[in-house]
């Protein structure tokens, strides 16, 4: 077992976490490794921190791009690795020291094209597990279970990857929430995708990194109407579950109710999804209740209130 493995690391301002990161990379059990770093127009000391764990294992390789997304960072890594197998990670993440060993043999026991393995979410220092598939022990996974999953599991970073799925593949380099648009195009190429039933990965949430602005809450929605789409597409038996119904009523509602909506076109897709679609959520909060009840049958004045609701937040 002496194929090589790439592990891609987007970096973007995260000095205070990249040492952890690389450290969890470099401290793999399984050597045959590239660690190809790329920054991506950092303004503080990542490029020179990459730069001096270059200087001492080669196996790690720095590349810069001005873009300034994460997108650009992994397509860039994409094109320079030279790894059989594909492994993603954060710059603001780390791993355990089996991450590469597990699941390269996982992937070479399954014959598979992808395996997905399981993640700890790290929150104010409290470790949540993230087990994807609950009911299913390690092996093939029937494609449909895992399409159902992306609704809520559209990560690279807990996958490995064999590098040809990549052929014709690019994260967009334009959007912010780039793994939502591009992981299910991965999945429909896939002949076979796999499940180790092992934590691999720590995924540490960040107050600067997940959809707490106005803006993301508009590319979020972008990004995702892409993966609902190609569900009701390729998997309408799926799309019309009750629980992908609701989770796309619950995220358009978010929308409505906090996004900056300068977008005509993705705020009219969005009400075309309310009056559309008559499932009422379980979870919703019954403020968001009479939200959509309003949205439904008294558009106009729930989008009055909520533009005065929107004028006294801003002052």
């Amino acid at each position: 077992m002496d194929e090589l493995i790439s592990v891609i690391v987007p970096v973007y301002n995260s000095e205070s976490y990249l040492h952890k990161c690389i450290t969890s990379l470099i401290n793999q059990n399984y050597l045959n490794l590239e660690i190809l770093l790329i920054d991506n127009g950092s303004t503080d000391n990542s490029l020179e921190i990459c730069q001096n764990y270059a200087e001492k294992d080669k196996r790690i390789k720095v590349y810069q791009t001005k873009d300034g997304s994460q997108g650009a960072a992994r397509n860039l890594g994409i094109l320079k690795s030279k790894g059989d197998y594909v492994m993603f990670a954060d710059s603001d993440d780390y791993v355990v020291n089996d991450f590469c060993q597990n699941a390269l043999t996982a992937i070479q026991k399954f014959n598979s094209d992808i395996v997905i393995f399981d993640y700890f979410i790290v929150k104010d220092g409290k470790l949540t597990l993230q087990n994807i598939f609950s009911k299913q022990v390690a092996g093939s996974v029937d494609k449909k279970i895992v399409v159902a999953s992306l609704i809520d599991e559209s990560f690279v970073w807990n996958k490995i990857f064999k590098r040809k799925l990549f052929s014709n593949i690019e994260f967009p380099s334009d959007e912010k929430y780039e793994d939502i648009s591009t992981v299910y195009k991965l999945i429909a190429k896939a002949k076979k995708i796999s499940y180790l039933n092992k934590t691999l990965y720590f995924y540490v949430t960040r107050s600067d990194s997940t959809v707490n602005t106005n803006t993301n809450v508009d590319t979020y929605l972008a990004s995702s109407l892409k993966l609902y789409s190609f569900i009701q597409n390729d998997y309408p038996e799926i799309y019309k579950r009750d629980e992908i119904q609701e989770s796309l009523v619950e995220l358009v509602l978010f929308y409505i109710s906090k996004g900056k909506k300068d977008d005509e076109f993705l705020e009219d897709k969005a009400m075309n999804i309310i009056t559309n679609t008559h499932i009422i959520p379980k979870q919703l909060s019954n403020k968001s209740r009479i939200l959509l009840l309003l949205l439904r049958y008294f558009p106009l004045l729930a989008n009055f209130l909520l533009s005065a609701k929107r004028k006294v937040t801003e002052n």
